[in-house]
């Protein structure tokens, strides 16, 4: 029993640490990462190598093009070399992370819990504070953080929570993701709000699922009714979003007409640079995981992010596996919210996005033990 506390402390750690690394960029919080994560890795070094070497050829495929391809990349871009060890160290940190998926789950879960209450409590102290912009977590973690980085540390958070709860666990999750669709809803964010909103469907079909076909038409019919009933409510809270103030529109479009704009052959295949942008005023920041992704890594790593969800859906279909379904659903929505935050690809959320991976594959995920 001492040694499984002792493991969850650590994994703790590894989440906590790679959590507020992503959030602050900070070189203390992300060395705290790699001390706890690389003792974690020497622990389970043996399931990983294991794990690696079965997964082999399916490796290769996707590191060695990437690596090959470095030398181009890293002539106009020098961060690129960094970033590629860090997709690979990602990977290897997913692979124990998946090892010890209770422990994860259970790290994972306090996690939102207590971030969602220290939220709570700033929303409260601050309650009238910041006329301008409301009380929506705007000025929460410091004046280098937006709203959206405490509405996407949320949201990465309950999905996580989610699908692992889906597969470990055969249970829905509404109180999380109604949870962090009211922080979303505080962060006065649209992206985070649409995201919020998927994860709440996708528990209700995977609720729906667990039914018998006469239940399921009582079910939505009662569904149907409530949200009619709540019309007046859900519409007054419409009013107090960016989707009535902007509507959809947003910078991020320019942002990507500019960048294809920029782009020659050479970038084509080896990645855009920023400069004379909308980004390069954003700080480089270019809201948007795939243009990221493409300027660090080029074409062939956007190719690779576009074949996964193929992959994963021939995965499922094959072995008959509805809870993997749902969780690729998840997945889908997790990759259509990077289209306006830097969530993933490459960063230190990629571990979750491997670790998801791993969860939405295996089937038999709920009968492993420790």
């Amino acid at each position: 029993m001492r040694i499984i506390n002792l493991n969850f402390i650590l994994m703790s750690f590894v989440i906590f640490s790679m959590f507020f690394a992503f959030l602050y960029m900070n070189i203390f919080l992300l060395s705290i990462f790699l001390l706890f994560s690389s003792l974690l890795i020497y622990m389970d070094r043996s399931f990983i190598f294991g794990l690696l070497k079965k997964n082999r050829y399916m490796l290769l495929y996707c590191v060695l093009p990437i690596a090959c391809s470095l030398p181009f990349i890293a002539f106009k871009n020098y961060s690129t070399a960094p970033y590629f060890i860090l997709n690979i160290y990602c990977l290897v940190v997913s692979c124990s992370l998946y090892k010890r998926i209770f422990d994860t789950y259970i790290a994972i879960k306090y996690l939102f819990y207590i971030c969602s209450v220290c939220i709570f409590v700033y929303l409260y102290c601050t309650m009238g504070m910041y006329p301008d912009n409301g009380y929506h977590l705007e000025y929460m973690l410091g004046d280098g953080i937006s709203a959206n980085g405490v509405t996407s540390f949320a949201g990465m958070l309950c999905f996580m929570y989610m699908i692992m709860g889906f597969r470990l666990f055969r249970e829905t999750y509404f109180l999380p993701c109604i949870i962090n669709l009211y922080i979303s809803y505080e962060g006065y964010g649209r992206g985070s709000i649409i995201f919020a909103l998927m994860l709440i469907v996708i528990n209700f079909i995977f609720f729906l699922l667990k039914l018998k076909t006469y239940k399921r038409f009582f079910v939505l019919l009662f569904s149907i009714i409530s949200i009619a009933c709540f019309i007046p409510y859900i519409y007054e809270a419409y009013l107090n979003t960016k989707f009535f103030t902007t509507g959809l529109d947003s910078p991020r479009i320019e942002m990507l007409r500019q960048y294809i704009n920029n782009m020659d052959l050479y970038g084509l295949f080896f990645g855009v640079s920023y400069e004379g942008t909308m980004i390069a005023e954003f700080n480089n920041n270019p809201h948007m995981s795939y243009i990221r992704a493409h300027h660090i890594f080029g074409l062939y790593y956007i190719m690779l992010i576009a074949l996964v969800p193929f992959v994963l859906f021939s995965r499922v279909v094959r072995n008959h596996d509805r809870v993997g379904l749902i969780v690729f659903i998840a997945i889908l929505a997790l990759l259509l919210r990077c289209t306006s935050e830097p969530l993933l690809f490459p960063t230190l959320f990629d571990t979750f996005f491997f670790l998801a991976l791993y969860v939405c594959c295996d089937k038999n995920l709920s009968t492993r033990g420790y």
